[in-house]
């Protein structure tokens, strides 16, 4: 079964055109993509890549140097400023300056597409706002300055201004960035359950890869000297295009694990015997040592660890057992 997509484009060109100061500048050229409904995106690329000019591009502040960006099968330059701002909902890095709003005022903004020129709300109106703070976990602040919240809190806020535009679609530029690895992880599965719940097609731009291979419905990957490339997240991860578009030849991405190593100081090997977490976090420590685990079970280094008995480590034929990292990491000095 094929799903219509709410945003899409064919062969698209991206860059800056030429000026008085510059001659057209291509970053991008023949992209492909389509966005859906009810589905959380992660854009991911390096520093410099591109996304930014990507988002903007693709929401209309910016044009595009060939092809269309179409929003319901519908060129996005076709749409009026007013009734783009009933269809999308934009969240950007820059911190705006509305420390003298509250709260509740500066979501309240985000019915403004609605209300006129006047922006006098009416009783749906304020329902709205309150349901959108509600939904992002910020109603208990509503009557709090805005500069008095942590940036965690701002960026709820912000989110909660775009849900009170009532619009399907929401665009978010590195929403994560300032925050503490706690609020990082409680916005990112905010906006998941935002897509899911409330049927909202959300594209964010981010450098936290683990939240969004956990979360991320799709992944957009961006890298300059290979273009765009988009797909469930599973799919991407699997055929290794992580690997290809944001490693190096010293990082590279661990398929098993979901997380970059650095492969450079990988030196020795080890054999490896435990279950669960303690298979997980022995082979994280044994790679920050610069070992790499074989399937050889006869090789001359061997470590078998089990919650009830232990660590028993083998180096040539002669056993001794451990009880702590500590001494495993002295032992494997030795």
């Amino acid at each position: 079964m094929n799903k219509e997509p709410i945003i899409s484009a064919q062969n698209l060109s991206i860059g800056y055109p030429k000026s008085r100061n510059r001659n057209t500048s291509v970053l991008y050229e023949d992209m492909s993509f389509n966005l859906y409904a009810g589905e959380l995106t992660c854009l991911l690329g390096s520093n410099g890549a591109g996304k930014s000019t990507l988002l903007r591009t693709l929401t209309g502040l910016q044009p595009s140097l060939r092809g269309e960006v179409n929003l319901r099968e519908k060129n996005i330059s076709k749409y009026s400023e007013q009734q783009l701002s009933t269809l999308l909902g934009l969240v950007l890095t820059d911190k705006t300056i509305v420390g003298g709003l509250t709260v509740s005022e500066l979501v309240a903004l985000g019915r403004y597409p609605y209300t006129g020129f006047f922006g006098r709300l009416t009783k749906e109106d304020h329902q709205i706002v309150e349901k959108a703070m509600n939904d992002v976990c910020i109603l208990h602040k509503k009557d709090s300055y805005v500069a008095e919240l942590s940036d965690g809190e701002r960026q709820k806020v912000m989110i909660a201004k775009a849900l009170a535009q009532e619009c399907p679609i929401i665009i978010l530029d590195e929403p994560t960035a300032f925050l503490d690895i706690v609020n990082r992880i409680e916005i990112m599965n905010l906006l998941h359950l935002i897509a899911i719940k409330q049927n909202k097609t959300i594209l964010l731009s981010t450098h936290d890869i683990e939240l969004a291979l956990t979360l991320a419905d799709r992944l957009w990957l961006l890298a300059r000297d290979k273009g765009l490339k988009c797909g469930v997240t599973e799919d991407i991860v699997l055929s290794d295009a992580i690997n290809d578009y944001i490693g190096n030849s010293t990082i590279v991405f661990d398929r098993q694990t979901g997380r970059f190593v650095s492969e450079h100081n990988i030196t020795k090997e080890i054999y490896l015997e435990a279950d669960g977490e303690l298979f997980f976090w022995t082979k994280n420590f044994l790679s920050r040592k610069g070992y790499s685990l074989t399937d050889n079970a006869t090789n001359e280094l061997s470590l078998k660890l089990s919650s009830s008995t232990g660590m028993s480590v083998i180096r040539n034929n002669r056993t001794e057992i451990l009880s702590s990292f500590e001494e495993l990491d002295l032992w494997l000095k030795g």
